[in-house]
C-alpha cells in the first residue's frame, strides 16, 4: 500500500487510497515512522474509513489538493485516513 502524509505544524495526516483493513494500515504508518524517524512517535494510533476527492490545485504549489468528500459523489474516491496530534 503506498501512504500519503499531509502535515502542518499540529498533525499529521497518512492516507491511503481505498478502505484498507484498519491493523494493516496501522502496522504500515508503524512501519513508514521507523523509517522515517528511527521510531514510532505516537502511542497509538486512531484510523478511520471515509470519501476524498482531489481537486486541481490552481495555486501552481501541487499537483493536487484532497478534500474530505461522500460515496457518490463524481470523482470521489474510497480512502482510509489517520490523523495524528
Amino acid at each position: 500500500m503506498e501512504l500519503g502524509v499531509w502535515a502542518n505544524e499540529d498533525s499529521q495526516t497518512y492516507w491511503a487510497k481505498g478502505h484498507i483493513n484498519i491493523d494493516q494500515f496501522k502496522a504500515a504508518i508503524d512501519h513508514q515512522e521507523k523509517e522515517d524517524y528511527g521510531e514510532n512517535r505516537f502511542a497509538s494510533v486512531s484510523a478511520e474509513h471515509g470519501w476524498f476527492k482531489a481537486i486541481p490545485d490552481n495555486t501552481g504549489n501541487y499537483k493536487c489538493m484532497y478534500y474530505p468528500s461522500s460515496e457518490g459523489v463524481k470523482g470521489a474516491f474510497k480512502a482510509t485516513v489517520a490523523t495524528i496530534y
